[in-house]
């Protein structure tokens, strides 16, 4: 029996260090400029599905993730750019982006030295009854 409890505490031991490293990693992985190249926006309601671009011909947006938790995101339109900061925090598979509008979690779909994958969900109810949106972000390292 107490080989049993020291197993199960060498178990745990391992698996929260194995967690903590693995957001260490994506905390580091994250660090520097990313390029949207895809943003798609679905949007479901009344068991009809939207689903489109948000990016126009001609735009792009980046973002900077910097060591110190802040980031910086740039919008480049051909009416000119929008800049917005925020702060940001990985937990486990989930990154809270905090601007002026709030703090949005999304989930780290794909994190590598060259890919960063993001999906965003909510849902709701309006006059038209529930409803549930999607936005996948794809991007690469600039």
């Amino acid at each position: 029996m107490k080989s049993l409890k020291t197993l199960l505490a060498a178990i745990c031991a391992v698996l929260t260090l194995s967690l903590t490293a693995c957001q260490k990693d994506a905390e580091e992985l994250i660090l520097g400029t990313w390029v949207e190249n895809e943003v798609i926006y679905n949007f479901t309601q009344g068991g009809e599905t939207e689903s489109m671009s948000m990016l126009e011909p001609g735009e792009t947006a980046e973002f900077t993730f910097n060591n110190d938790g802040t980031y910086t995101s740039i919008y480049h339109s051909v009416d000119g750019d929008d800049e917005s900061i925020g702060r940001w925090s990985i937990n486990d598979d989930m990154i809270t982006m905090t601007d002026e509008f709030g703090p949005k979690a999304y989930h780290i779909d794909k994190l590598d030295k060259k890919a960063f994958n993001l999906t965003y969900t909510d849902s709701g109810e309006d006059e038209d009854g529930p409803y549930s949106m999607t936005i996948v972000m794809k991007m690469a390292r600039k």
